[in-house]
């Protein structure tokens, strides 16, 4: 009821000490009919990722996606309201705030993962699997987020002036990047990567703000990285390194299902806040 509560308070500009004298039957009722229409907005967020998936089978994918719409035929807005989605295995570029209740968090979550599909959509699909076999070797059971390797490859490119789409770095070119990295400080990094990643959403076609963000927010991680001689030793953390890396491994379950019930990328009030950390 916290939860139910707190949604009605929000939209009604009631302070949360102010629920103290207030009715509150009526702001449950409210709250209710908030989350439902929220619940058919978190639907429609699930039904686009669905339909956009990349064209790289991955259980984890696979196994999230068809959990959530598991968890939306289970959702109870009367008692359980609160609960997340048990079943979120795979990992994003930026995760979304774990501290997010309900709704909030699976709204924010699929919207972030429609934002990367839409991302990984810009890239040439043969290169994307090429270079995630390069460095992962098998991606189907791969723990890995299917888009990380190939953005941030097109980041490191770009910095260098040379042919991002390619998505394929050398030894030579990883070293120029390393140097280029290492030479600035923290700030001149953040500076820098931030300012590709922006330049790289105007190529790629992202152009709505949320999706600028979400990629510029990503792009600062090899900032810390280089700093902390992450890229060193062969073990370049966040650029393509031609090594193969250990994942867990799982069971392979089916492909999730695709059904399209309409696509929706801006998402609503609580995506449209976010702020990536």
């Amino acid at each position: 009821l916290r939860y139910t509560l707190a949604i009605a308070a929000e939209e009604m500009h009631i302070p949360w000490e102010r629920l103290l004298t207030e009715e509150l039957p009526p702001l449950i009722r409210r709250g209710q009919e908030l989350l439902q229409g929220r619940l058919e907005r978190a639907k429609q967020l699930w039904a686009a990722a669905g339909r956009t998936a990349p064209g790289l089978r991955n259980v984890y994918y696979a196994d999230t996606l068809r959990g959530i719409g598991d968890y939306f035929k289970r959702y109870d807005l009367y008692f359980f309201a609160h609960m997340k989605p048990p079943c979120i295995d795979y990992p994003l570029l930026v995760a979304a705030d774990e501290a997010l209740q309900g709704l909030d968090f699976t709204e924010e979550y699929l919207k972030r993962m429609l934002t990367e599909n839409l991302i990984l959509s810009r890239f040439d699909g043969g290169a994307v699997r090429a270079l995630l076999r390069t460095v992962h070797g098998g991606i189907e059971e791969a723990y890995l987020n299917l888009c990380e390797q190939p953005l941030t490859n097109e980041l490191g490119l770009a910095l260098l002036g040379k042919n991002a789409r390619s998505l394929r770095m050398v030894n030579a070119e990883q070293e120029e990047l390393l140097y280029l990295l290492e030479s600035k400080t923290l700030e001149q990094r953040r500076q820098l990567l931030r300012g590709a990643a922006l330049k790289l959403c105007g190529e790629l076609e992202t152009g709505d703000a949320w999706s600028r963000g979400y990629v510029a927010a990503f792009a600062e991680k090899p900032a810390a990285a280089a700093g902390r001689g992450a890229f060193r030793g062969g073990r370049v953390q966040y650029l393509y390194c031609g090594e193969r890396v250990k994942n867990k491994r799982r069971k392979t379950p089916a492909p999730p299902d695709k059904e399209a019930l309409g696509g929706m990328l801006t998402g609503g009030e609580s995506a449209g806040q976010s702020s990536f950390p």
